[in-house]
């Protein structure tokens, strides 16, 4: 099914929280000039990577629904930066690039390696195959929305854990 930014449920869930996060790394990468940060300088760019696999499957999810809401609001609220919106795909790119359509904007690039990523996550568990033999070095920034962070990832690295349930029970001891 098409899916339309208007089926969102909150476009920018999580984005203040992320931005904030761009933010700091900005500063830290040199992307903010002392200046910059009390208004008086100019931004310079910064290209930030979304591992996009919830969004383009078959059926999407609430990781999926939470992510576009994220990429969304984070390509609005930095329009001075770059998105690559990366993923693998063995065969029918165009098919997983009309699923990401509805999100793409000017400064958003769909960017993907021509391999398996079930393949991908299947080796690496065992081997630390690195991410960035397939993605390369252009990310300053890359962000993964299912927990896992691969090996070797460029440059800084997000990860959004979506349900904590596990904390809940962490102390209490299961008997048969």
């Amino acid at each position: 099914p098409t899916r339309r930014s208007s089926d969102l449920v909150d476009e920018n869930s999580g984005a203040c929280f992320v931005s904030g996060q761009i933010a700091g790394m900005k500063q830290a990468l040199g992307a903010y000039s002392e200046s910059d940060l009390y208004g008086r300088g100019a931004k310079r760019n910064l290209r930030i990577a979304f591992d996009v696999l919830p969004l383009i499957g078959c059926r999407m999810t609430g990781i999926g629904y939470c992510e576009a809401g994220q990429i969304q609001a984070l390509a609005q609220l930095h329009p001075e930066d770059e998105f690559l919106l990366q993923f693998f795909s063995r065969k029918d790119e165009h098919i997983k690039i009309e699923r990401l359509a509805p999100y793409l904007r000017d400064n958003m690039k769909p960017h993907w390696a021509k391999a398996s990523g079930y393949v991908y996550r299947l080796v690496s568990n065992f081997l630390p195959v690195s991410y960035r033999h397939f993605f390369g070095d252009r990310a300053q920034v890359t962000h993964f929305f299912n927990y896992i962070v691969p090996p070797n990832v460029a440059g800084k690295k997000i990860v959004t854990v979506h349900d904590m349930v596990y904390k809940t029970f962490q102390s209490e001891e299961h008997t048969s």
